[in-house]
């Protein structure tokens, strides 16, 4: 059985175990691959019974009469190597209802799973509020992570890979797209000094990551994003660009609560 790698982190570092525990990877079989894997992207455990991934993950997928498996794999640095996986039907798999797949507007989607055994690996993340305006990350650090190349040209990665990038406005962004999605936000490496970091096609799906205080000072990570798109010139060649998470707090509370 061959299996096709598609993810990347470029300039990325390397995870050290239970370094980021909501991280799964999610692989595709079936349907028009036949006997083939496909590494489809990242997605993350936001609940006991479902997994956050971006909409162009699973919607090559959906409405096919194809059978079609998710192979989920939770709990790993190693690819393919999971301390727990799932494998998942693809009617399982829930795209937002306006997801428009050619300027990748509302690009989010959730997989219903069965509850994983949470341990030091293995662990959900909190999401962002609906209430938080993507306009209040501008200037902050972000962290996303992935399987994949380390650069454009490869070599691939069996490792997971992680990076920091500094979230940038729609301003400042807009000009490298011919239109930029007002479902997301825009990240990129403002080091002046190589080697530049930044995700890339495949990491799609991907959490990002933010540090938001919780009670009693104590601080805790809180998802905010989905790495959705990067430039065609290049992925370290201009922003990269992730679905706002907060924009849809409500659409994911209502299907959860409907399909769990």
């Amino acid at each position: 059985m061959s299996e096709e790698p598609e993810s990347r982190i470029i300039g990325g570092k390397p995870a050290e175990a239970g370094q980021f525990p909501y991280f799964v990877r999610i692989v595709a079989y079936g349907g028009p691959w036949s006997e083939t894997r496909i590494h489809r992207g990242g997605g993350s455990i936001i609940d006991p019974r479902w997994v956050l991934t971006a909409g162009h993950v699973i919607v090559l997928t959906t409405n096919t009469s194809e059978p079609i498996t998710y192979h989920i794999e939770a709990g790993s640095i190693i690819s393919g190597e999971p301390r727990q996986f799932q494998i998942v039907i693809n009617d399982h798999a829930f795209l937002h209802p306006e997801y428009n797949s050619s300027i990748l507007e509302n690009d989010i989607g959730l997989i219903r799973i069965k509850p994983f055994t949470f341990d030091e690996y293995v662990q959900p993340i909190r999401i962002a509020l609906g209430s938080w305006n993507a306009e209040s990350y501008i200037g902050e650090t972000i962290t996303a992570m992935g399987f994949g190349y380390t650069s454009n040209d490869g070599p691939v990665s069996d490792v997971l890979l992680w990076t920091t990038l500094t979230v940038i406005s729609r301003e400042e962004c807009q000009p490298f797209y011919d239109y930029l999605p007002l479902s997301c936000f825009c990240g990129v490496d403002k080091n002046e000094k190589p080697p530049i970091t930044a995700t890339c096609s495949g990491d799609s799906g991907g959490p990002v990551v933010i540090t938001r205080k919780a009670k009693k000072g104590k601080k805790q990570l809180v998802e905010i994003g989905l790495v959705s798109f990067s430039s065609t010139e290049g992925c370290s060649n201009a922003p990269n660009g992730y679905t706002n998470i907060a924009q849809f707090h409500d659409w994911l509370t209502l299907t959860m609560a409907q399909n769990s």
